[in-house]
């Protein structure tokens, strides 16, 4: 019986080994499996009803339970030829470039689709907005005090609102103290006081 070396076509790592030491093998078992862990295709599911609203290379925000305070975007990159009868979904694939590798294979994840845009937008965590008397804004930090910035709505998920007018890319938002600074800003019109303070 013969051996020869198995050389690996890429240099990563070993996701999944199916052999052991001394074992025979045929030639069309799969004996490993490499991983590129730069990119990496996260699995989703979407109910039929919103298939209308998925398009390839759509943009998706994807958060991990280890990095709570992380968002990961991706595209969506190929999508299921068939939907499962018995959920009614359709399974989708979204590519993401992993270069600091936190994302790992079988890690559960939370999707947000980005939908009803065109490219990149520019969005806000819900928590941060304030809606009152048919008014949309937010609190704006600049150098250790705040300003009232009224808001152009467009489209939103669970998380994130589309802001269309009002703030630029960069614009630090409140949402822990919101609440609080408009108390204060109420206050500072009735009784002509400047907004001030250090609520973030």
């Amino acid at each position: 019986m013969a051996t020869f070396p198995v050389v690996a076509p890429i240099g990563r790592f070993i996701a999944e080994r199916n052999v052991v030491l001394g074992e025979s093998v045929e030639p069309s078992k799969v004996i490993f499996k490499i991983l590129d862990p730069s990119v990496v295709f996260v699995e989703g599911e979407a109910f039929e009803e919103s298939l209308r609203e998925l398009k390839i290379g759509q943009t998706v925000r994807i958060r991990l339970a280890s990095y709570p305070d992380e968002v990961f975007a991706g595209k969506i990159s190929r999508f299921s030829p068939t939907i499962d009868a018995q959920k009614r979904t359709l399974r989708f694939w979204v590519e993401v470039v992993n270069p600091s590798g936190k994302l790992k294979p079988n890690l559960f994840s939370e999707m947000n689709i980005v939908v009803g845009g065109q490219g990149e937008v520019l969005a806000i965590p819900q928590e941060a907005l304030i809606s009152t008397e048919g008014e949309s804004f937010v609190f704006v930090e600049e150098k250790g005090s705040f300003r009232r910035a009224d808001v152009v709505l467009g489209a939103r998920d669970d998380r994130f609102v589309e802001v269309k007018k009002g703030l630029v890319p960069g614009d630090q938002v409140v949402t822990d103290g919101k609440q609080q600074l408009y108390t204060q800003s109420v206050i500072a019109r009735q009784g002509g006081a400047a907004l001030g303070g250090h609520t973030h």
